[in-house]
């Protein structure tokens, strides 16, 4: 038999409000979710089950005693954002960054050790890199992801590096201490340089958006072939406007609110 109409309405509600008692960077427990949104410990995990199998929702522990929003759920609530949203106020500061440096830039977002790419402005050039709006990478292998935790407590970015690098390239940084000391420069420089560390044909430089506290809530970045990139460009001239860009978007989203 079918779902009667209220049935399937109640099923929709119930799940959209635990979607929405979600706080930002928290996991949290079936019985203290069901709590929030009174319903049943029961119900509640065959909610978190059913949003798990459709990519909204991730579980940790064993087994599954954690629950907090997938990057799925980031990338398409900041996708679908109006106004003054993040997208809206980064994209003509992107174009204008992408006109200056004939570069492609991106913009990320966190999500836990990972970052979501939100938006792109892409080079015009023949030989250009790029990358796919929506797709999720490690957060340290994006410049971007290197920005933000660049800005990020030491501590809280020492947990997102774990205790093993991978190596990628042979510039790859291995070494959690060298890596430590990488994102040290790049706070006090303003932004954050990846010289061929993830791709052997590829050069980033990024730098974080902050809120109005300082805290990193986003970069932006150029991504860039290797063959045109040298270390006086990027430290004359792409990394100085990559920061440049980053403080302009910071400062026109605390003017929004």
């Amino acid at each position: 038999m079918a779902d009667s109409p209220n049935e399937i309405i109640r099923s929709v509600t119930n799940a959209l409000a635990v979607m929405e008692a979600f706080k930002p960077d928290e996991t949290i427990g079936v019985s203290d979710l069901a709590r929030r949104v009174g319903l049943a410990k029961t119900t509640t995990q065959r909610i978190l089950q059913t949003l798990q199998a459709a990519g909204w929702v991730s579980s940790g522990g064993a087994p599954q005693t954690r629950w907090g929003p997938s990057a799925k759920f980031l990338a398409i609530g900041s996708r679908l954002s109006q106004g003054w949203g993040l997208r809206v106020v980064a994209t003509p500061v992107m174009h204008e960054l992408r006109d200056s440096t004939s570069e492609t830039v991106t913009l990320v977002v966190p999500q836990g050790n990972q970052v979501v790419y939100l938006d792109r402005a892409e080079s015009r050039e023949m030989i250009r890199a790029t990358t796919v709006p929506g797709s999720v990478q490690s957060i340290l292998q994006s410049t971007g992801g290197k920005a933000i935790l660049s800005e990020m407590p030491e501590a809280e970015a020492r947990k997102l590096l774990g205790t093993t690098l991978p190596r990628h390239t042979e510039h790859t940084i291995t070494r959690v201490e060298d890596m430590m000391v990488n994102l040290r420069q790049a706070r006090k420089l303003g932004y954050a340089v990846s010289w061929r560390e993830w791709h052997n044909d590829v050069v980033g430089v990024g730098a974080a958006i902050k809120d109005a506290n300082g805290a990193p809530i986003a970069a932006i970045s150029l991504i860039i072939p290797a063959v045109r990139a040298t270390r006086a460009r990027l430290s004359k001239e792409l990394g100085p406007l990559v920061a440049q860009a980053a403080r302009a978007i910071s400062d026109r989203l605390q003017s929004a609110r």
